[in-house]
Formats: structure tokens, C-alpha cells, sequence
């Protein structure tokens, strides 16, 4: 559950800067910190609009693809692990939905879905397939009104997407294999630089908890080849036994 000083954004930046924040997840107290130190500066801080377009990408798609696979990831079940930074993002930006996506060959899959029923959705209307060729946060302030998306099923019809803001999430290698989006079916009139900003580190801790699942299915994985080599070898010795 996310903590109210959370929910209410502003209400918690005139805290001291030493006061200890007991009682929340990482995720949480990653957006407590950026809040007190940028929210100050917010009058500074240039704004991310409807001007922002992904650039090109030379990145090999089989390279991606085949990190994303390496990743052991795609259809497993429900995690909480990742179901919190969902609603964590979700409820910092006041977002109705939010997604963890993995950009697959033919579609996006959702890992994490906050607000949200669908498990995946055709990738001819990923959003998500556009922000991960890039490097930092990709903002479309409405969606009926930027070529590149005023067409898509999902802008014209249901869930009737409007605003997106999404950051990359990274494989072991560096190679964007998905997204931490938040979505809104109202447009929006800026993104600011800071709430980027949040939005990314929040991708990041994402991508270690995606590497951490690697990792884990990896031990497994040699430890199955480990006991099916080990039952390979006594099988003989038992024969000659008998």
C-alpha cells in the first residue's frame, strides 16, 4: 500500500532533509528522496513536451530479442515484487494505469499491469516499442494529436490513451527489452524534467529486480543439469552393481 505522504506528492517536501523514512520500500523511498531535492528547483527545470521524437536506433533487434529471451521472463506469473513499483509509479504520477512491458517480437507482454486487464497487446500499437530505442524517458503529452500514435486502436478506442511517459528497462547487457509506463486517458500539459527523472530511477529498479529473476532462474537451471548429470553418471555404477 502506498504510504499517504506518497500520495499526497507535494505535502512531504518542506520535510527535513534528515528525517528518517521508516516503513517504506525502496521504491518509495526513492520518490521521497527525489521529490525533497529537485521539487525545489521545479521553476528551473526544463519541461519535457509534445516536440519529443525517438530517435533512430542502430541496435541489433535479434541481439534484443534474444537478451529478452535470456532473461527467463516472458509469461511467468504475477511477482510483487515488481506489482509494487507498478503502483508505486502509478500512484506518484496520479496515473489511472501503469505497466511493466516487455517488447517481444509480436507484441507487448505485461509483466506488472496496474489499472489494467489486458496481459499483452499487439505490438503495431506499442507505445512502449518506440521508448525503448531510446536512452532516457519518451513523453507523448496527448496522443491524439501526435502523428506518429493519433491513429492507434488503443488512442482511438479503448482505453483511449491520451498521455504516456515511459522508461527503459535494461537486460544484463544494456539492451532495452522493455518499458515502466504510465498512462493517462486525460492529455496532459507537461512532463517536467524531475518527474522524468523519478520515472527512470524507478525503470532501473525495475531492471534489477528483472536481473535478479535471471539470475535466480539461471542457479536454477544448472542446478537441474547439475542432478540430471549426476543420475546420468550412477546409472551405470548401479547396472554394474547388479
Amino acid at each position: 500500500m502506498v504510504s499517504a505522504s506518497l500520495r499526497r506528492g507535494r505535502g512531504f517536501c518542506g520535510e527535513r532533509k534528515n528525517q528518517e523514512i521508516s516503513g517504506q520500500g525502496e521504491a518509495e523511498s526513492l520518490v521521497l528522496y527525489f521529490y525533497m531535492r529537485l521539487y525545489r528547483n521545479e521553476g528551473h527545470m526544463s519541461e519535457i513536451g509534445r516536440e519529443f521524437v525517438p530517435s533512430d536506433s542502430s541496435d541489433d533487434d535479434k541481439a534484443r530479442l534474444k537478451a529478452l529471451r535470456d532473461l527467463q521472463i516472458l509469461d511467468t506469473d504475477p511477482d510483487p515484487a515488481f506489482d509494487s513499483l507498478t503502483k508505486v509509479a502509478a500512484a506518484t504520477f496520479e496515473a489511472p494505469i501503469a505497466f511493466v512491458a516487455l517488447v517481444d517480437e509480436h507484441r507487448q507482454w505485461f509483466k506488472s499491469k496496474y489499472g489494467s486487464e489486458d496481459s499483452e497487446t499487439p505490438i503495431e500499437s506499442s507505445f512502449c516499442a518506440h521508448a525503448i530505442r531510446e536512452h532516457g524517458v519518451m513523453v507523448v503529452l496527448n496522443a491524439a494529436e501526435d502523428t506518429r500514435f493519433h491513429d492507434y486502436p488503443n488512442v482511438v478506442g479503448n482505453p483511449h490513451i491520451r498521455f504516456y511517459a515511459g522508461a527503459p528497462i535494461s537486460a544484463n547487457d544494456g539492451q532495452n527489452v522493455g518499458t515502466l509506463c504510465i498512462i493517462d486517458t486525460k492529455p496532459r500539459d507537461r512532463f517536467t524534467w524531475y518527474q522524468a527523472e523519478i520515472l527512470k530511477r524507478l525503470a532501473q529498479l525495475v531492471s534489477k529486480q528483472m536481473q535478479a529473476h535471471s539470475a535466480k532462474a539461471t542457479r536454477r537451471d544448472a542446478s537441474e543439469q547439475l542432478g540430471q548429470s549426476e543420475d546420468n553418471q550412477s546409472a551405470p555404477e548401479l547396472t554394474g552393481a547388479a
